[in-house]
């Protein structure tokens, strides 16, 4: 499962080229990159491709997400009238989607949270009910387990040095 950002999220949109970063292909195909508002957060470009994918129009050519940019492959004269509409279409419709399941992976985590609560309480519930005296052997167990530990310790700790000392 993709896990999503759960930072805030800012819609993204087309806030004008990225005239750096574009470059020809094969013959008159120009990559013209698009600069985006931010940097799309984990999972937002998966779901920006999946969209564009489905969009379906004659002139449609293959398009992508490069950190904070998008780029289509095209004849630089069909940008405006054919692809930069359904690239920011796209875009928002990619914005839409990632925040609706980012919310879904959020409610999800929520109930798991609440779920798994509810289960340890049940089972500490049942221990109770099951074995009254365990919580008090349990307490006393700790307590002995505790300062074994510690005289332990000092005892490999006292001996180690002991022996280190020697040579």
């Amino acid at each position: 499962m993709m896990h999503l950002s759960t930072k805030k999220f800012n819609d993204l949109r087309v806030v004008g080229l990225a005239t750096e970063r574009c470059h020809t292909k094969d013959g008159s195909l120009v990559r013209v990159h698009f600069r985006l508002s931010g940097l799309p957060p984990l999972g937002w470009s998966y779901i920006f491709t999946t969209v564009w994918q489905a969009v379906q129009y004659s002139e449609k050519r293959p398009a992508g997400v490069e950190g904070d940019v998008i780029w289509i492959d095209c004849v630089p004269e069909e940008v405006g009238l054919y692809h930069l509409e359904k690239l920011e279409k796209s875009v928002a419709q990619a914005n839409a989607e990632f925040r609706a399941k980012a919310q879904q992976q959020a409610l999800d985590g929520e109930r798991q949270a609440q779920l798994e609560a509810q289960f340890r309480s049940q089972i500490a519930d049942l221990n109770r009910t099951l074995y009254p005296e365990a919580e008090s052997l349990t307490k006393s167990s700790a307590k002995r387990q505790s300062w074994l530990s510690r005289f332990f310790a000092r005892f490999w700790s006292s001996l180690w040095q002991s022996t280190t000392q020697k040579d």
